[in-house]
């Protein structure tokens, strides 16, 4: 059976408890969005007081392995009966952060265009969230200009939603301070073909799914945008799908824009917008005997759908884009729901990643063209004041010129060029101290902080432990940095120790060698 552990941390990653009595673990694993981790502590866990909204953060490990880590979210809840911890991962933070300067990209891969966002966030302030190179697959060059304003989660959702655009996801990661996740550019697949992981239901089948719930959604094949001339007056575009409307009736919507006086641009809006077919989603709730999450399959993968109930005799591809594992106080696992998009069209045959992008690039063309048709919008110079005799005016008066618009305020300065603090030196002794009957250990490092504000801590390798972090100034000077005695270690015994320096660049990191606790207490 599998073991699970948690570890609360402060937000430089750096451990502060391990709470055992928590229940109702339940982890959530989404590609597109952002995981979730929640459990419930009891109130009287000597841990509670460590459980705070937006300055901690949790880990999930399972067996050994880091599945989760992210902050603690809202809502937190603390009640007579315990205290309900939801936390999310760090691209939770993007629906955070907005554009602040305007950005032009041409011909720049889209996944290189995500790095760039997250790097500019990460100067104004930590996201928790990192792109490395090696985690973006190739995908499509991109010319895109972004507002102040808008927001970074929908940057990078507008740059997955675009035909032949990525899919992503955030993997947990350890080790690095103030790092939770890495976000992976997926190119040209989501996930992974698992022929052998298949969810069925109904007679006939291996029944691994107790129920499943099928949601059709009306079509919209009617749209019709809108706006106002220049001059006064409704305009608009419409656009609709005649075989829709022949099967289904006439299904119609309308939406409305400001400041958009091409019926050119209102009827792209309207083409992008126009869903001939009803959109369907599926839900499954497996059992015990379902693949496991993890062990089988991950959010992003293919597997194989099979229904037999009634009418519905189903057996296609589908994609798993959210799956939830609950984790009960024996550490029983079970899958509590899984969300599948089916590949509509496809022969078993047929491989699935193929028809996949076909499908959802039929939907995307429109949006592109969109996109394309905005892009190119030029956006004429007001008309030049009257010369002879205009005079002021007032608004109304044919005469009148209004002011020009301010000038916009210069953006800020780049940040200073800064790196990680370095660790020059160390040693650790085994020590006795005061009345103790087994051994200590006392550590001393020397470290540069880089001329940032730097948090020194020590780690001893296989005892479990680390120790205080110690606050350095933002300076180019080395320090010595002394704790302890920290600990009791069985006598005779050796162990290795690490110190760890962490600033807003990165982390130093070096061997401060072994030490060995006195077998003997000296007289």
């Amino acid at each position: 059976m599998p073991h699970w552990e948690l570890a609360i941390t402060d937000l430089q990653s750096l451990n502060r408890a391990f709470p055992t009595d928590f229940a109702q673990l339940k982890i959530t694993r989404r590609v597109g969005s952002y995981s979730e981790l929640q459990y419930e502590l009891q109130i009287d866990d000597p841990n509670a007081s460590e459980m705070r909204i937006a300055t901690r953060a949790t880990k999930a490990y399972r067996d050994g392995v880091l599945r989760f880590h992210g902050t603690i979210w809202d809502p937190l809840v603390v009640g007579s009966q315990g205290i309900q911890v939801s936390c999310r991962d760090p691209y939770a933070y993007m629906a955070w952060r907005r554009n602040q300067a305007q950005k032009t990209y041409t011909g720049i891969d889209a996944g290189q265009i995500v790095s760039d966002r997250i790097t500019i966030q990460n100067a104004l302030a930590a996201t928790r969230l990192r792109l490395t190179g090696g985690n973006i697959q190739a995908s499509v060059n991109r010319t895109r200009t972004y507002n102040p304003g808008m927001r970074e989660d929908e940057i990078i959702q507008e740059l997955s939603n675009v035909e032949r655009g990525y899919f992503f996801r955030v993997d947990p990661l350890d080790g690095v301070a103030g790092v939770q996740g890495d976000l992976k550019i997926l190119y040209p697949n989501a996930g992974s073909t698992r022929e052998e992981v298949r969810f069925e239901h109904g007679p006939g089948t291996v029944g691994n799914v107790n129920d499943f719930q099928i949601t059709y959604t009306l079509p919209v094949n009617r749209m019709t945008a809108s706006s106002s001339n220049d001059t006064g007056g409704r305009i608009s575009s419409s656009k609709q799908d005649n075989t829709s409307i022949g099967s289904y009736g006439l299904f119609e919507d309308e939406e409305t824009f400001s400041e958009v006086t091409s019926t050119t641009t209102l009827g792209e809006y309207a083409t992008a917008d126009v869903v001939p077919d009803p959109p369907v989603a599926y839900t499954l709730q497996p059992n015990a005997t379902a693949p496991k999450l993890f062990d089988q399959f991950d959010a992003g993968d293919f597997v194989r759908l099979r229904i037999r109930r009634g009418p519905i005799d189903l057996f296609t591809w589908v994609r798993v884009t959210e799956a939830s594992l609950v984790i009960d106080e024996s550490g029983v696992e079970s899958l509590a729901a899984i969300t599948v998009e089916p590949l509509t069209g496809a022969k078993a045959s047929d491989p699935p990643e193929l028809v996949f992008r076909k499908r959802i690039d039929a939907l995307r063309r429109r949006q592109e063209s969109l996109e394309r048709k905005v892009e190119n919008i030029v956006i004429p110079a007001p008309p030049a004041p009257p010369s002879t005799g205009a005079g002021g005016g007032v608004s109304g008066d044919p005469t009148y010129t209004p002011p020009s618009d301010p000038t916009p305020p210069a953006p800020p300065p780049p940040p200073p060029p800064s790196k990680p603090p370095t660790v020059v030196g160390g040693q650790a002794y085994g020590v006795w101290y005061g009345t103790m009957s087994s051994p200590a250990g006392q550590f001393h490092a020397v470290v540069n902080p880089s001329g940032q504000d730097t948090q020194v801590y020590f780690e001893v390798v296989s005892h479990g432990n680390t120790y205080p972090a110690v606050s350095l100034p933002a300076d180019n000077d080395n320090h010595n940095v002394d704790v302890g005695p920290f600990g009791s270690f069985p006598r005779g015994s050796t162990w290795t120790v690490y110190v760890h320096a962490n600033n807003a660049s990165g982390e130093g990191f070096g061997a401060i060698g072994t030490f060995t606790a006195p077998s003997v207490k000296a007289q």
